[in-house]
């Protein structure tokens, strides 16, 4: 079952508008990137070194999301080493995590929906576990009323009209009819009703309330744990996966001229490429398939921490509801008492 439809079922009125969907996190249009990702190559400690445009001498920014190579190149006109580094990277958005932000809704609704059912006051203006309490023991007290009182009338009219008894008689008789009547009649409201297998029922969808209500909020715990829920995590964790084995050539080209008309404006100069299951990070192409990916996976994880333990225990809320319903009447034969019937008096002469 779908999450947010879950969340729905036990949302106060007002809550169960503003339940915050997974789209609004992951779907498409949302970007999580403050920017845009790339990949550059920094001269360190070779300032003075002919590098070409595509060299940077000034220090590598800080990304929120990184991965860097270092090469040492030799200059054999020189006779002098060079230390570059290149330097992949991007930074995320972080006003996607501030409170309000969808993402900050949709880990927080299920305590925002569950809090007030699981713990005191154990309700709000749509669900509430302790009313199956009551209608269960209201249940249990028809049970024992009807049982109880059947019984005492049933008594009653045993005694009447019975050997050794005082009351006897065509009178006796009557009344003694009428109170069995009456007593198969309480016996027959109480077959409709069936009050005792109601009670079970209520109880039985009181326990089926709580273990989804419980469910739920375990599930996003669960979830919240693992870290999955925060989206700089997810697309860290794939940045690793995807630069662990990337493929890296460093390519030199210029002149090469002696050391002594060599100069740091010569046309020596230097790329490199990288490559990876997304593309060379120099492509925005690479972190746009990056942050798809991520996307991916996070919404992965939603559908099996929150959506897959949420079905079974919304099914069995479903039955324990259903099964409830089934055994209260919607309405029962109202009982009839038939007397014997009285001889009319003969009229006078």
């Amino acid at each position: 079952m779908n999450w947010e439809k879950a969340l729905e079922v036990f949302a106060a009125k007002e809550q169960g508008k503003a339940i915050v969907p997974r789209e609004k996190v992951a779907g498409p249009g949302t970007n999580w990137y403050k920017g845009e990702g790339e990949l550059k190559v920094y001269s360190e400690g070779g300032w003075g070194a002919p590098w070409g445009a595509d060299v940077y001498k000034d220090k590598p920014p800080a990304y929120d999301i990184w991965w860097h190579t270092d090469y040492t190149f030799d200059d054999p006109v020189r006779e002098q080493s060079f230390n570059l580094s290149a330097r992949a990277g991007v930074n995320v958005d972080w006003d996607l995590t501030r409170d309000g932000s969808p993402l900050y809704t949709f880990i927080n609704d299920a305590l925002t929906v569950l809090n007030p059912v699981l713990f005191p006051p154990n309700q709000n203006d749509t669900t509430a576990p302790p009313s199956f309490v009551v209608a269960r023991d209201a249940a249990r007290d028809l049970d024992d009323w009807l049982i109880g009182w059947r019984q005492r009338i049933k008594g009653w009219a045993d005694r009447i009209n019975a050997p050794g008894e005082d009351w006897q008689g065509s009178a006796a008789g009557v009344f003694k009819a009428f109170l069995t009547s009456f007593s198969h009649e309480l016996e027959y409201v109480h077959l409709q009703v069936d009050p005792a297998r109601m009670a079970e029922k209520l109880d039985k969808s009181r326990e089926a309330l709580t273990a989804a209500t419980k469910t739920l909020y375990d599930s996003r715990n669960a979830w919240v744990e693992s870290g999955k829920p925060f989206f700089v995590q997810t697309l860290g964790d794939l940045f690793g996966e995807v630069m662990k084995d990337a493929k890296v050539t460093w390519t030199f080209t210029g002149e090469e001229r002696d050391k002594h008309s060599y100069t740091p404006h010569s046309t020596f100069t230097v790329s490199l490429a990288v490559a990876t299951p997304f593309g060379d990070p120099k492509t925005q192409a690479f972190w746009t398939a990056l942050q798809t990916e991520a996307k991916t996976r996070w919404l992965t994880a939603v559908a099996e921490m929150l959506d897959r333990p949420a079905g079974p225990a919304m099914a069995a809320l479903s039955t324990a509801y259903a099964d409830t319903t089934a055994v209260i009447p919607a309405a029962i034969l109202p009982p009839t008492l038939k007397l014997p019937p009285v001889k009319a008096p003969e009229p006078p002469k």
